[in-house]
């Protein structure tokens, strides 16, 4: 089964092995150009410039690569250039790390919670301040998806342990998503805003990213 991807980039690398390859390639289902090469050594790396494609985000780009005893269909799906890049890691269930970069916008918001007592001074009604906590809270958008990825933003949502990957750091995350619409008929592209809540390693820290 061939695994499709979200092309946002001009340049796609992968790796080969034959002798002589032919290559189709399809814009929709429609042949637009043919050629073949040679691998040398038996391992050839082809760097593919959609630009010169002329493709628009919805567009289906098939290469269809076959020689004498092989054949090989790498599916790319076009999508609309990502606003930013920030890579979330977690575990799964199997407790393996998986990452997924969401391309999508982003917010940082804290929430304070107050602890007061109620004190009276010549009969007026005064407050005061005994305790406060911060809690730091990571809003994200994934960007445009596809649906064959929706199994895993559910395993993001229901990881235990979290991280965004930051300036050569680790944030630790825990997830606060409540839903996730998988359906919706009115969406022709998939997108969904995530919730996190942030775990600062000390209290006064703030986060800025």
């Amino acid at each position: 089964m061939n695994k499709i991807n979200r092309q946002n980039d001009n340049y796609k690398p992968f790796s080969f092995h034959a002798i002589k390859v032919n290559v189709t390639v399809k814009k929709n289902g429609e042949t637009i150009r043919n050629y073949s090469f040679y691998a040398e050594d038996r391992i050839h790396s082809e760097k593919i410039d959609f630009s010169n494609l002329e493709v628009t985000p919805g567009d289906v780009i098939d290469f269809v690569y076959s020689t004498e005893s092989h054949f090989l269909v790498k599916t790319f799906i076009v999508f609309p250039d990502g606003i930013e890049s920030n890579m979330i890691i977690w575990e799964d269930e199997y407790l393996l790390k998986s990452a997924f970069v969401c391309t999508g916008k982003y917010s940082l918001k804290s929430d304070f919670e107050f602890k007061t007592e109620t004190l009276y001074q010549k009969i007026v009604e005064l407050f005061k301040s005994i305790d406060n906590t911060k809690i730091s809270k990571l809003s994200i958008n994934t960007g445009f998806i596809m649906k064959s990825d929706i199994p895993t933003i559910e395993s993001l949502i229901r990881s235990k342990r979290a991280w965004l990957y930051y300036d050569d750091k680790l944030i630790k995350l825990v997830s606060v998503t409540k839903s996730l619409t998988s359906t919706d008929s009115d969406l022709e592209l998939i997108s969904y805003d995530l919730e996190f809540q942030i775990n600062r390693e000390y209290d006064e820290e703030t986060c800025l990213f």
